[in-house]
């Protein structure tokens, strides 16, 4: 599934999209954890949104992507396609189990509408 993924076979303005929200998604995970200490630095949020804007505007996330990120998640792909399955089956789990509560809250609402209804009908 990886290989598929990173192989893609998307041309153009949806291909340099997706690269770039691959690369974001992967540095966004990865500052999570050290933020905290980069907030120390005054320029932080100065450096961070040029980085950003380099990214898009120099196809900075395209080389980033061809010379670093594709070769890191092939390098690590089986590890990474147990991680996507794990998460495909449990986000699939929980949104079954939303499926149902909302179904079951839209039958409770129908009831209470037709209720509502029937009680303001007999009292006219």
């Amino acid at each position: 599934p990886l290989e598929l993924w990173l192989g893609g076979g998307v041309e153009g303005e949806r291909s340099g999209c997706l690269t770039y929200w691959s690369v974001y998604g992967c540095i966004s995970m990865a500052e999570v954890g050290v933020e905290p200490i980069f907030q120390l630095f005054p320029w932080y949020y100065h450096c961070k949104l040029g980085f950003l804007v380099w990214l898009q505007s120099q196809k900075g996330a395209e080389k980033l992507y061809r010379d670093y990120l594709r070769p890191l998640l092939l390098k690590n792909e089986k590890s990474v396609d147990a991680a996507l399955n794990f998460l495909e089956k449990e986000v699939g789990t929980q949104v079954r189990a939303a499926e149902t509560d909302i179904g079951k809250f839209a039958h409770y609402a129908r009831d209470v509408k037709d209720a509502l209804a029937n009680f303001l009908n007999s009292r006219s």
